[in-house]
């Protein structure tokens, strides 16, 4: 007898405990995830000891891959793009108002659709730089999938409800109640990861113990894949790229392949605890590799559960065709290393291009093979494959471009202060009065005039708190500090026409630093890194909280109008 190989391996920490989320690089190298810690990981297989680590917010709420750059979901409400190698910053995709819930690309590279937890879905189009918004779910948005042909977009929500949208209108196309309703992504009892086949024909949706196959032509089922060994909800699944297998994953942590041609289980799997499985990727290089991730922040991969190698599928028509590999629709080329300034006005050298190409310089034309130097590469994971997928080569995503420093964005400050590292300073002179802070080994003090005695008389202050900005009126005093080791970021108001012999209060914020803050008629606001406003009343109620779509410069009020001065570009 034959020694059966364990086809699910032993998990590896990746993330602290809660919703993880994988994807795979384009040619398959690499698995990326992200998780509640703010940290995005990248692995060179399950083994890779040496991971790179990416912290890019307090919390990633999910991830995707395009073009040699990860995208990540935060909670700063963005979707941003950043290096592989560096984790820099390289653009942001979309904003909301709400942290994101899910991120899809599209076959081509173009679109890239974005779910948020303020029920909205933004779609990106890369090419054009502008998103296009739909509306109409009543919760936040659970998953979304781009049909391969580049027509709908289907969705998922906490409201119940999966939906098929057409991309050019946003008008609904068709719409199915199959979830169990909740208002939070945190309390849902599925993710509903949807998922299309390679050549667009089905739509699949887990739906309870069930995953469902809708035809697109008339959006019914034509396919319930079924199984003994699912007792709990299936709540992901994911289509291999070659289209000829489908997993999904339960809440047990049962995982489940099928064969897309017959429908026939092929392996049946569980996770070593038990665990909730939150996210599926299979690899897109050919590789026979499906890796998951679980609401512990573990990952682990699936192999030798399918005989024989596969090959990704191609999509035919448009420039969808290869862009499974990574090529984004690109002709299958290396770009022409060409000399402007060598040749003469608008003339190229054709024996030079022919040879770049590895054609022969004669009249046939004849093929000499791929130059060493071209930037063709062989994919090693096709080595053994048959002639006609041998004879495929893929390039590079794109070539190497120069590096851009991005300037630095002006940081926070509050209007008529004077520079924070002196040590005696203005921290406000305005109209009302002027607040100014004392530095030194022997005092750490607060002074504040008023131009008008009869407003009220002068007040000192020990600083021992740590005050680094403030705001005056009439009304009231705001002093404000951000958070430091001992302590967090503190609001202190004095309120001038208070009742009774207590008209001072104040609020900690643990979880945010206070950047700005200003006055007005009857209330004060405070604008944090959270990029929250918080608006609150002076006698210390707070109001409202709205989100800021981008880091905050300044802030100034003034009766009841507030001017909120913000970030609009990268960073």
């Amino acid at each position: 007898m034959g020694v059966e190989v364990r086809k699910m391996r032993p998990t590896r920490y990746a993330h602290y405990e809660g919703l993880t989320h994988v994807c795979y690089s384009d040619d398959g190298r690499y698995v990326i995830t992200c998780g509640t810690d703010g940290e995005v990981r990248i692995f060179e297989g399950l083994d890779d000891d040496d991971c790179r680590t990416h912290v890019v917010a307090e919390c990633a709420s999910a991830i995707a891959y395009r073009n040699g750059c990860f995208l990540v979901g935060t909670d700063s409400n963005l979707v941003q793009a950043y290096t592989m190698d560096e984790g820099a910053p390289d653009g942001i995709i979309t904003r909301f108002t709400a942290p994101p819930t899910h991120i899809v690309v599209g076959k081509d590279g173009r679109r890239v659709a974005c779910a948020g937890s303020d029920m909205t879905i933004r779609v990106h189009d890369t090419v054009a730089y502008k998103d296009t918004v739909f509306s109409g779910h009543q919760a936040p948005v659970l998953s979304l999938a781009i049909d391969p042909k580049g027509e709908y977009l289907a969705s998922s929500s906490c409201d119940g409800s999966v939906r098929v949208w057409d991309l050019k209108t946003s008008v609904v196309v068709v719409s199915w109640n199959l979830l169990p309703k909740t208002n939070n992504i945190s309390t849902t009892h599925t993710l509903c990861r949807l998922s299309w086949t390679p050549d667009g024909r089905y739509l699949v949706i887990p739906v309870e113990s069930q995953v469902h196959m809708y035809d697109r032509t008339t959006w019914k089922v034509v396919h319930q894949l079924i199984d003994d060994s699912i007792n709990k909800t299936v709540s992901v699944s994911a289509v291999s790229p070659c289209g000829h297998f489908i997993a999904a994953a339960c809440l047990d942590g049962v995982v489940v392949v099928w064969d897309a041609t017959n429908y026939q289980k092929i392996v049946t799997e569980k996770h070593p605890k038990s665990l909730a499985i939150c996210g599926l990727a299979w690899n897109p290089s050919g590789k026979k590799e499906l890796a998951f991730v679980d609401t512990e922040g573990q990952f682990g991969t699936l192999e030798n559960f399918i005989d024989g190698d596969y090959k990704p599928a191609v999509v035919n028509g448009g420039t969808e065709s290869g862009a499974q590999n990574g090529d984004l629709g690109k002709d299958n080329f290396p770009p022409l290393d060409i000399d402007m300034e060598d040749e003469d006005d608008g003339e190229f050298s054709i024996s030079k291009i022919k040879s770049q190409l590895g054609f022969a310089d004669d009249e046939e034309g004849t093929f000499l093979g791929v130059p060493k130097d071209s930037t063709f590469k062989e994919d090693s994971e096709h080595k053994d494959v048959d002639d006609d997928a041998a004879s495929v080569v893929t390039t590079s995503i794109a070539p190497p471009v120069p590096v851009v420093k991005l300037p630095e964005i002006q940081k926070p400050f509050q209007p008529g202060m004077s520079p924070e590292h002196l040590n005696d300073r203005y921290m406000l002179w305005n109209n009302v009065g002027i607040v100014r802070q004392y530095s030194s080994e022997d005092e750490n003090s607060i002074d504040i005039e008023f131009h008008d005695t009869s407003v009220h008389h002068s007040l000192h202050f020990n600083n021992s708190v740590g005050h680094s900005m403030a705001a005056l009126s009439t009304h009231a005093l705001a002093l404000a500090c951000e958070s430091s080791e001992d302590q967090p970021s503190k609001l202190v108001v004095h309120h001038f026409s208070g009742w009774g012999t207590n008209k001072e209060w104040y609020v900690d914020l643990p979880e945010e630093d206070i950047q700005a803050v200003c006055l007005g008629s009857g209330w004060l606001a405070v604008a944090t890194d959270r990029r929250n406003l918080r608006i609150f009343s002076t006698s210390g109620i707070q109001r409202d909280i709205l989100a800021i779509p981008g880091p905050v410069v300044c802030l100034a009020g003034f009766e009841d109008q507030i001017m909120l001065v913000y970030h609009g570009g990268m960073g």
